[in-house]
């Protein structure tokens, strides 16, 4: 039984103490026959508590607090009712009487492979914190944490309880092997792990699942005298950690796996650090265009220029995609003017559209270019050229693509004020292809590094309060992107 606030486990973890192979076949079946024996006569005999017997009564009490809640278990499948394991403890006393075919059922299975008896403990740990949040009853026992085992422990809290570090259970070498795997991606491959109890300094097998609540270990004595140990302390048993060819083949696909994403990272690292030398090179330039004596044209090619080069060198800087998933992506807070993160924003694209022979189309109110707005400037021209830039890649060639943006000043109840901005880039046809739409609204199983593009976009446009719609109508099709930004105080512009 496990004991702790209300932790739950699943599938054949919460149905059974370990889910672990079965070691003999030969020796689930004697254990299923003298099991069904001594259920049989257990109401006729006095109970001894001789050792032998004892400990034949342990395994079989075991054996019927497993089967009942292994029963409870697969009814819960079949009904579609969630299986609560703390609950089903809490309403089913150990003396509870158990249909002998449900004790066949579930030695049955142990015999087939699923699972095995329970010669072990358990001990359920909350992932990020190593926190102990559940254990079974005799997890103290077998640790030696029981009061006779350490006569100091009447004058100390308890050594384990909910609570508990799981690393203090353990040897210093142990536990930080109980680290590495708990980082593993795939912790069941490095099963099972060697460890060392910190009082007693008996070994254990630790064989590690990742369940809903955090990690569930499954703790069998081992005998040191098992002549599969290796010397270096890796289990080498051929009980326990032989592989399966399909373990074999899973765990050389992980290999692969990781091996190839290590690779890109060493790409990305080394583009990231090239790129930074022509970007040095073209802010000094900037610079020095800064110092001349320029006419407007040229001044606004020159912050275009300028509003470039601060997002790429703002993109480099900060890859951090998890923060964007996660919501503590940190987004700047400046005053700058609308017309400038259009202009840069038209700049990104205007050689595709020479490429492809488009028209690109304008329709920006003049009013607006020259409005100064409060936000994130450089994401925001960052998230507006992504789109943008898609549906000119995707226009029909020779055709046009428009950029519509259409402001409404709002009065706040604080009185501030803010600017509801909608910009509409559109095409004629299907446009920009639904899988990559699809991409954008699903980041998980993208497709391609453009849907990538699209779904980080999305993301950042949703952190900074807007959103975006993909709409197909009749010959055409458009982004939809709305947001809203606060204007200074003694900024007016007329409602549109």
């Amino acid at each position: 039984m496990v004991s702790g606030g209300g932790s739950k486990t699943s599938g054949g973890e919460a149905a059974s103490s370990g889910h672990r192979r079965s070691r003999h076949t030969s020796a689930a079946e004697q254990a299923q026959s003298s099991a069904n024996k001594a259920l049989r006569s257990q109401n006729q005999q006095p109970q001894n508590h001789g050792g032998g017997t004892e400990s034949t009564n342990k395994a079989i009490q075991q054996y019927t607090v497993d089967a009942r809640l292994h029963a409870v278990f697969e009814q819960s499948g079949e009904s579609g009712k969630s299986f609560d394991y703390s609950q089903s403890l809490k309403t089913a006393p150990y003396d509870s009487s158990v249909p002998e075919q449900q004790i066949t059922a579930y030695l049955s299975r142990i015999q087939r492979g699923g699972y095995t008896q329970p010669f072990g403990c358990l001990i359920a740990v909350e992932e990020s914190t190593f926190t102990i949040i559940g254990y079974s009853e005799n997890a103290r026992e077998m640790l030696g944490l029981m009061s006779q085992s350490v006569p100091s422990i009447e004058d100390k809290s308890e050594v384990l309880t909910i609570g508990t570090d799981l690393r203090s259970l353990f040897k210093s070498s142990s536990y930080l092997l109980l680290e590495r795997a708990f980082v593993a991606r795939e912790i069941t491959l490095l099963n099972p792990i060697w460890i060392h109890s910190n009082n007693t300094g008996k070994p254990f097998y630790a064989i590690l699942h990742r369940v809903d609540v955090g990690i569930l270990i499954d703790l069998e004595p081992a005998r040191t005298e098992d002549p599969a140990l290796s010397i270096a302390g890796a289990v080498q048993s051929q009980k326990l950690a032989i592989p399966s060819p399909e373990l074999q083949q899973a765990l050389e696909v992980q290999r692969r796996q990781e091996s190839e994403y290590f690779s890109r990272r060493k790409e990305l690292a080394y583009i990231f650090q090239v790129i930074k030398n022509p970007l040095s090179g073209l802010r000094f330039t900037n610079s020095l265009l800064e110092d001349m004596d320029l006419n407007e044209d040229q001044k606004q090619l020159l912050e275009t220029s300028v509003s470039c080069e601060k997002q790429i060198s703002k993109i480099v800087g900060d890859m951090d995609v998890k923060s964007i998933d996660d919501g503590s992506f940190l987004l700047e807070r400046t005053e700058f003017f609308i017309g400038n993160v259009t202009n840069a924003v038209v700049s990104q694209v205007m050689l595709v559209v020479r490429e492809r022979n488009l028209q690109l189309i304008r329709n920006i109110p003049t009013e607006v270019k020259s409005m100064a707005v409060y936000g994130d400037q450089i994401r925001l021209q960052q998230v507006l050229a992504e789109f943008l830039l898609s549906i000119v890649r995707y226009a029909p060639m020779e055709g046009s693509v428009e950029l519509h943006l259409c402001p409404t000043l709002n009065q706040m109840a604080d009185g501030f004020s803010a600017v509801r901005l909608e910009f509409r880039m559109a095409c004629a046809g299907e446009g920009v292809p639904p899988e990559k739409v699809q991409d954008m609204f699903h980041s998980s199983r993208w497709t391609s590094p453009e849907g990538l593009g699209l779904s980080v976009c999305r993301k950042i446009l949703k952190l900074m309060n807007g959103g975006v719609q993909y709409i197909r109508e009749f010959e055409r099709s458009y982004f939809l992107i709305v947001i809203e930004l606060p204007v200074p105080l003694m900024m007016m512009m007329p409602s549109s």
